[in-house]
Parts: structure tokens; sequence; C-alpha cells
């Protein structure tokens, strides 16, 4: 579906609805669970955010610090980003009313849900773009509708979203949600299989100085890449056993000078 500001297909809203009605989405991500330590802003940006209206819809009545979610924590982070290419904060109001309007704009039934729509996507394993012109104004596309949907702005601003999600989720020191259906694999989807944009990943890491595959009834079957990791000073061997929790399949070579650890090269295997 198309309303002002979101480009996602039904299905997309359709799986959102029903999941949140089922695990409670909304309720969770908008729990106030942050303060303004836990932000990358500092009090006085924080403060001229509120000044101008800029900050979530309600609030606080009671005494304290101002709270957070993780949907105003995603919508701060993205209004950092913003700033950083200079738009000042009467074209920040657009991307407001994405997060917090709940008035009569959008007479559809996903009125003022437009940020619990795009971070259920981000759950489910979708990429979704946002754009920002000049002017301000936002629109949330999912991989289909970015890639086929006319973009009506002439120049624009272009954000991951699923980026600023999880560096809120590094915050929490959780893992980052996976991107299981992006605009790229919309783009490679019947040019490359996925071993081989697998392949491309491993081939394109600058750690990698030697890298050799190997193929079995004409597919790839594995790749050994090797990567030098230090030489020619003593090494502490938690070094090598934090490499070691890296990967399930690796060789590692160790040079010892005088009882020291001096040098240690490491081979990676991808079962693809």
């Amino acid at each position: 579906m198309t309303t002002d500001g979101l480009y996602i297909s039904d299905d997309l809203l359709a799986k959102y609805l029903r999941t949140d009605e089922e695990l409670g989405i909304s309720k969770s991500i908008n729990k106030k669970i942050f303060t303004v330590k836990n932000t990358p802003l500092s009090y006085r940006q924080i403060n001229t955010l509120d000044n101008d209206s800029l900050l979530s819809a309600g609030r606080r009545k009671e005494k304290g610090w101002r709270k957070f979610s993780y949907k105003d924590m995603i919508y701060l982070l993205t209004v950092l980003e913003l700033k950083k290419y200079g738009l000042t904060h009467d074209k920040l109001r657009p991307l407001w009313d994405s997060f917090y309007e709940t008035s009569e704009k959008d007479p559809s039934y996903i009125s003022g849900r437009t940020a619990e729509v795009i971070i259920g996507c981000i759950l489910a394993g979708v990429e979704i773009v946002l754009t920002i012109d000049h002017e301000g104004n936002v629109i949330f596309y999912d991989p289909d509708n970015y890639a086929t949907f006319p973009i009506r702005q002439d120049s624009y601003i272009y954000i991951n979203v699923n980026s600023i999600a999880n560096r809120v989720r590094e915050m929490m020191h959780k893992d980052p949600f996976p991107i299981n259906y992006s605009l790229r694999q919309q783009f490679l989807r019947g040019v490359i299989s996925s071993k081989e944009e697998e392949l491309i990943q491993i081939i394109r890491n600058d750690d990698y100085i030697n890298i050799k595959i190997k193929k079995k009834n004409g597919e790839v079957s594995t790749v050994q890449a090797k990567r030098i990791t230090k030489g020619d000073k003593q090494i502490n061997p938690k070094e090598i056993l934090k490499s070691l929790e890296e990967r399930d399949y690796q060789n590692i070579s160790i040079t010892k000078r005088d009882g020291n650890i001096v040098h240690y090269d490491i081979e990676d295997t991808y079962k693809l």
C-alpha cells in the first residue's frame, strides 16, 4: 500500500498488523527505557529539540528525567544523522510527523502508526529506506517500492533505517537485526546465486591476502581465506583465543621466539 510518506506492500502491512496483535510490537517499542545519557545527544541538544516541539508528543508530567523508547531512539539518531547534512529544525517537522503525528492528516487505518510499521518491518528482516529532500519531505520505502515506484523528489538524502535501528540495538548490547529482504537482493535476484553473493563478500574483505576456492559438482563448496593478523612483536595468547571464538572453521599457525608468540596467521574456512 501507499500512503503519504509510507510505501510498503500490502503483504508487509498485513503481516505487521497480525504480528502486532499477537505480540504487542507497538507497546514494546514505545516502552520508555532509555535516558538522555543513553543517547548520543547532549542535554542541551535535547532541550533545544524539546523547545522546538521536536520530541515525542507526550511530555512527562511526573518529576524526573525525560525517558525515551526504542522508537524515540531511532527518531533521535535519525535527527542527528540529518543534522549532519545541515537540515534545520523547521525542515525536520515532516520527520516528526512520520513518527508521532496522530491527526486527521492520514485518513487510513494506520494513521499515526508509520514509525511502528517501519520498525515492525525491520524486526522482520525487511530493509527500509528513508528519503528526505531539502524541504524535509519524508518517504519510507520497502525494497520493491523503492526499486519500482517513481521517486517524488528530484534529489534527496538516503538513509538505511535498519542501520539506525541496529545502532540502538548495539547500545542495548544486543545482536543486530539481520536483513533478509533487501534492495540489493532484489537487483541480484536471478543474476547471481546466494552462494555467489556470499563469495563476493569474502573476496571484497580487505583482511584477506590469499583466497582458495574449491568446487564440487560444478559449484563452489568451500573457500579458504588467509589473513595475516600479527607480526614482529610479543603477542598475548588471549588474542589468539579471541580469534578462535570468531569462526567455527579455522586453521591458525603460530610462530614463537624465546618462548614468546611473535606471529600468527589465520585461515578461515567457509562452507558454502
